[in-house]
């Protein structure tokens, strides 16, 4: 039988958690704010984006500091780790095709959350994963597709330094 927890240490740990809790709100907040400010422009044309909130859209920014460096949307989205891989030895050998993990995984996670908002709000990205879906595609891979459009568009909008109001379909 496992000992009785010591009330007065199981109290502290609790109190620290909360308060640890408490401040990566704060600094999330601060880092929110201080994005905006520094990133204003970046900021707004990478949020106005359907799907993409103001968390990912920190996230992107901060991640890449504001995206100047990568040549190609292949690049950018190598970087967050949604590029598709595709393994095949000349005529013998093919598998299935599959993402690279090697990029952010907070920020691929963060894009894969917003593809599920991007079908709903995004008419491009929308029209696209339904395409997918009747192709046969899974579900999570179509959402997967999804992010890396999402990826495509925001180097998009990077590289050209505008507002894209209409995507058109792939």
């Amino acid at each position: 039988m496992l000992p009785k927890p010591d009330t007065v240490s199981l109290t502290m740990v609790k109190q620290t958690i909360s308060y640890l809790e408490e401040q990566i709100v704060i600094l999330e907040q601060q880092m929110l704010s201080i994005t905006q400010e520094t990133y204003q422009d970046l900021y707004k044309r990478i949020s106005s984006i359907k799907g993409i909130g103001d968390r990912t859209t920190m996230e992107l920014i901060v991640s890449t500091g504001g995206g100047n460096h990568f040549e190609s949307a292949k690049q950018f989205s190598k970087y967050v780790g949604l590029a598709p891989i595709y393994e095949h030895s000349g005529s013998s050998v093919r598998k299935k095709g599959h993402i690279n993990r090697h990029g952010n995984p907070q920020l691929r996670s963060l894009l894969y959350i917003a593809s599920w908002s991007a079908i709903r709000f995004n008419k491009s990205c929308k029209d696209f994963y339904e395409r997918l879906k009747e192709r046969g595609k899974p579900g999570k891979v179509a959402l997967i597709a999804v992010a890396n459009k999402l990826i495509r568009q925001v180097f998009a909008i990077m590289r050209d330094h505008t507002f894209l109001c209409r995507w058109t379909s792939i």
